[in-house]
């Protein structure tokens, strides 16, 4: 009798186990489903995000590339300005030189008396006495000749041969007569009154000038939206030459930028600029509605069209409305259903080239996002963020009706339908409603019997990924769940729950019939078929 209650309690001991596993697995599916759906839904958000910077950048280069091409127009009138400044000059001092040797040839004569034993003759044009300063006139008549001038201008770079002239070059104020400003040399003044002049192409259309015909052709294609110079490749065209050049990066694959704190190369200089945003941690972008930093202008602007909530976009299939265009158009392709993006690899298809990008790291192993606190990798960013919740432990999502915290927005969600019973997820086959399309999907593998997951060690198939985990446990033996008050170790982290109720004494599991308590909810159902007449028949 003693054995076969024993054989009895070992029966109901492993079932309650064998239940717990099945509990727990089917737990851990849930849970991963529900990761792979935020993990999607990250990803669509991050493409978003992504084209939205790529436009805000984009934006930028044209900005920058207009900007240097009118530094570089500055650049060419000042250059031109200076050679004229420095030809006047060797003019002026020519004329200055003829000037001051007229009169010093009748003193010539006198200053031959004064020759040196060495030979050494006087410098003319010296003001010092020539019986005391000769050899000291000789030099400094050898230095001009040389045009060896080791004084400059750090605004203009014009040289002087003595401090004197640099300091009489830059001490005296120029006016300007077109505006209140003044120069501290002629050459500023004289480079920004003939830029002025030089401005002789206006645009009929907004009236802005330029000081070249071709400056003035390729504004103009900002009007007309011309495209003369079109890539060899993909046909894509473009309004400037240099814009056709940076595309052509995307095919070649050409990365000349370098960091230098990492070494991270990229094709386009507004990206590295963009990169060591990372290493210096600048947010110099400042909402002025609610004061948030931003690190780029794309983000800033998509942030600001929360406070405006304007969404002019709307879906022609659904009706559903959006704040910018190409958030409809990454929407769109949920009812047409195009994946243009293949893997190279595998052959699986991607609605977007981030999500083909994402997947690729399934193949090479790439785990780029590292946790600064603990220096885990992960190949994905929405993972990363997953896993540093674990040190914060910040849970700002909760339940309005029960007030359960969640770390994600889609476990709140998954959360809420518990208390609204909803289950808007039918199976075709059968009828059967569930909370979510996850539960629908894993229901309708018992109509399939599809079993995509293969054990590499024994060649045992599963429904479910997280059912092929548990399984491969019992291979590697691993136990990485340990009781805390005991050191015993487990398998799962539900069996290690149900075993620290042993500990705790806690039943939460009670009989709605007779209020009895238990510890696990495996053995509440078998208490409960005592009340409805059902027995547990166990074979010893």
């Amino acid at each position: 009798m003693e054995v076969k209650e024993e054989v009895e309690e070992r029966a109901v001991k492993e079932e309650v186990e064998e239940r717990a596993v099945k509990e727990e697995v089917e737990e851990r599916a849930v849970k991963e489903e529900v990761e792979e759906r935020a993990v999607k839904e990250e990803v669509e958000e991050r493409a978003v995000k992504e084209e939205v910077e790529e436009r805000a950048v984009k934006e930028e280069v044209e900005v920058r590339g207009m900007r240097e091409e009118q530094e570089e127009e500055i650049k060419e009138e000042g250059d031109i300005s200076i050679k004229e400044e420095k030809e006047e000059r060797l003019v002026k001092e020519e004329e200055e030189n003829r000037e001051v040797s007229a009169p010093d040839l009748e003193e010539e004569e006198e200053e031959v008396d004064s020759i040196s034993d060495t030979g050494e003759i006087s410098n003319p044009g010296s003001d010092s006495e020539p019986s005391s300063t000769a050899s000291g006139n000789h030099k400094q008549h050898r230095q001009r000749n040389s045009r060896q001038k080791h004084h400059h201008c750090m605004d203009c770079f014009t040289s002087f041969y003595e401090p004197k002239e640099l300091r009489r070059h830059t001490c005296r104020p120029h006016p300007c007569s077109d505006c209140s400003g003044s120069f501290i040399c002629p050459t500023h003044l004289k480079s920004k009154q003939t830029q002025k002049r030089r401005k002789v192409y206006p645009c009929g259309q907004c009236g802005k000038r330029f000081q070249t015909s071709s400056k003035l052709k390729t504004h103009q294609r900002t009007h007309t939206g011309e495209k003369p110079y079109h890539c060899s490749v993909c046909g894509k065209g473009f309004s400037q030459s240099n814009q056709l050049k940076t595309h052509q990066r995307t095919h070649t694959g050409q990365k000349p930028y370098h960091c230098s704190q990492c070494g991270k190369s990229f094709s386009w200089l507004h990206s590295l600029k963009t990169h060591q945003i990372t290493h210096t941690g600048e947010k110099p972008y400042h909402c002025s509605q609610c004061g948030k930093h931003f690190s780029l202008v794309g983000n800033l602007k998509r942030h600001q069209l929360t406070h405006t909530v304007e969404k002019p976009y709307l879906c022609s299939h659904c009706g559903k409305s959006f704040s910018q265009l190409h958030h409809l158009k990454t929407h769109q392709l949920i009812h047409t259903g195009e994946k243009p993006y293949h893997c190279s690899q595998c052959g699986k298809s991607f609605s977007h080239p981030k999500d083909l990008k994402s997947h690729q790291r399934t193949h090479t192993g790439e785990k780029p996002f590292h946790c600064s606190q603990c220096g885990k990798s992960f190949s994905q960013l929405s993972t990363l963020k997953k896993h540093q919740l674990t040190h914060t432990g910040e849970k700002p999502y909760p339940c309005s009706q029960c007030g359960k915290r969640f770390t994600r927005l889609y476990q709140l969600k998954a959360h809420q339908i518990t208390h609204t019973e909803e289950k808007p997820y039918h199976c075709s086959q059968c009828g059967d409603s569930f909370t979510s399309s996850y539960f629908l999907k894993k229901h309708q593998l018992i109509h399939t019997g599809e079993k995509p997951f293969h054990c590499s060690q024994c060649g045992k198939n599963f429904s479910h990924s997280s059912t092929l985990k548990t399984h491969q446990i019992t291979h590697t033996g691993e136990k990485p769940h340990r009781c805390s008050q005991c050191g015993k170790s487990f398998g799962h982290s539900s069996t290690l729950k149900t075993h620290q109720i042993t500990h705790t004494g806690e039943k939460p599991h009670r009989c709605s019939q007779c209020g009895k308590s238990f510890s696990q909810s495996s053995t509440l159902k078998k208490h409960q078929r005592t009340h409805s007449g059902g027995k547990l028949c166990h074979q010893s």
